[in-house]
């Protein structure tokens, strides 16, 4: 698997990206694709310990 940034197209609904912005507006994240990416990082980590039996 290549190292290099993907571009992606996604949609989101009109709440769930106010949110985005929310958090790049109040300084939570650097931008909209770093909230994207911490949320996925989450979802790995629930995914790991749901299937490490935690």
């Amino acid at each position: 698997m290549s190292l290099r940034n993907v571009s992606l197209e996604l949609s989101f609904t009109p709440q769930d990206a106010f949110f985005l912005a929310a958090c790049v507006a109040e300084g939570r994240a650097r931008s909209r694709s770093a909230v994207v990416r911490e949320a996925i990082r989450l979802l790995r980590e629930r995914t790991a310990a749901a299937e490490a039996g935690g």
